[in-house]
């Protein structure tokens, strides 16, 4: 449960005490330990003691021990400990209700799976001044989310869900009216957060579009260029490999997937699967995802809207590694296709967690049947994201 926000070596809290994130993390490994060690009198040997067994636990184990005592918040400050648990921390699952809650209370869980009953869930309360509904996820990056207030049209926010910190970021467009194409992603040449923004140049109806970048510690936008591609806003970046993901406006373009490499800000085509035909207007694409760290994307045809095709890209970049690698068939139910999403393969049970229409589903491949999936604390309809807590 790492504290840091503007860089993975950064340990300070949303409202930052030093600007440069490697003397944080300096000042925090030389001396928060020490401390600890001096006041307690617990020597270097026992703090490994301790790494290695917080290293073991539970997520919802861990947040519960951040609040115990000193050794526990200084230990989890430690950037070693931060890289070491990231390495090894668990693929989650955050789920998001829109069901407007009282102030304080917990729309926000974060389940482990794989654990039994409670143990796998952690509900997480909003800071008391954070908007509490008419909020949608974006996507999640590295251990922070990214959402969007849908209510007023902006401002994006920026939150590490665990420790309850924010950071409200303005949007980059004047008028706010414009449907949002947005993304959270992280560069590794650079150790930054990167916040991306487009919006049409001139109005809604504009085939241009410019792109404005936020490097999460600096306090203003900056535009990164034109946008060579189309949009159907709005439309949320996945992020995978140092990279932001977006399907294209496929009615008035060739393309169907573009990216944006957050290293050299610059967008590019992806290769389709081999069932993009780009005068072939009857399939219908949904946004792309990412499935075991690679991208997937989802098709149906309009003739057959009961059938859900799930095109994985093994290897990224390869256009001969699209698979189709999953069938899902709806047994009559209502559904949107296009909103329709995988977030795990649950190799256990021979299944898929989905999320269709707003709810949860375990949708058997074998049987081609789904079945509801209830959360305790959850009562209404819900958004979900996988989700890396660090």
């Amino acid at each position: 449960m790492c504290s840091f926000f503007f860089s993975r070596n950064s340990v300070s809290t949303m409202a930052g005490t030093e600007n440069d994130p490697n003397k944080r993390a300096k000042r925090c490994e030389n001396t928060k330990i020490i401390e600890v060690e001096n006041e307690n009198g617990i020597g270097g040997n026992e703090i490994d003691d301790f790494r290695a067994y917080f290293l073991k636990l539970p997520v919802k184990s861990l947040v519960q021990c951040r609040c115990v005592c000193k050794i526990c918040r200084a230990l989890f400050s430690d950037p070693h400990f931060t890289k070491l648990h990231f390495s090894r921390a668990p693929i989650c699952f955050l789920l998001h209700s829109n069901r407007s809650y009282p102030r304080n209370s917990q729309n926000l869980i974060l389940v482990e799976l794989g654990l039994p009953g409670d143990d796998a869930l952690l509900r997480i309360s909003n800071s008391p001044d954070f908007p509490n509904f008419g909020i949608e996820l974006v996507g999640s990056c590295d251990g922070l989310m990214c959402m969007y207030d849908r209510q007023k049209n902006g401002p994006i926010y920026v939150s590490n869900p665990l420790i309850g910190e924010y950071l409200s970021v303005p949007s980059s467009v004047d008028d706010q009216t414009f449907p949002l194409v947005c993304g959270l992603g992280f560069s590794q040449k650079d150790i930054q957060y990167k916040l991306i923004q487009n919006f049409p140049k001139l109005s809604f109806d504009d085939d241009k579009m410019e792109a404005k970048l936020w490097t999460l510690g600096s306090d203003t936008w900056r535009s990164i260029g034109d946008v060579p591609f189309l949009f159907s806003p709005p439309s949320f970046g996945t992020y995978l490999h140092g990279n932001l993901h977006w399907i294209v406006d496929y009615s008035r373009s060739s393309k169907l997937i573009c990216c944006l490499d957050l290293e050299t800000e610059q967008f590019r085509a992806l290769p389709p699967p081999p069932a993009y035909k780009p005068s072939m207007n009857s399939l219908f694409w949904g946004n792309p995802g990412v499935l075991e760290d690679c991208l997937y994307i989802t098709c149906c045809l309009d003739k057959y809207p009961d059938i859900m095709d799930v095109w994985v890209m093994e290897e990224c970049g390869i256009k001969t590694s699209w698979t189709r690698k999953f069938v899902v068939r709806d047994p009559g139910q209502s559904w949107d296709p296009i909103g329709f999403r995988v977030l795990r393969v649950l190799k256990s049970s021979g299944g898929l967690l989905v999320l269709c229409n707003f709810q949860l589903y375990i949708y058997d491949l074998k049987k081609c049947i789904f079945k509801r999936l209830e959360i305790d604390g959850i009562q209404s309809q819900v958004e979900a994201t996988c989700h890396l807590p660090s």
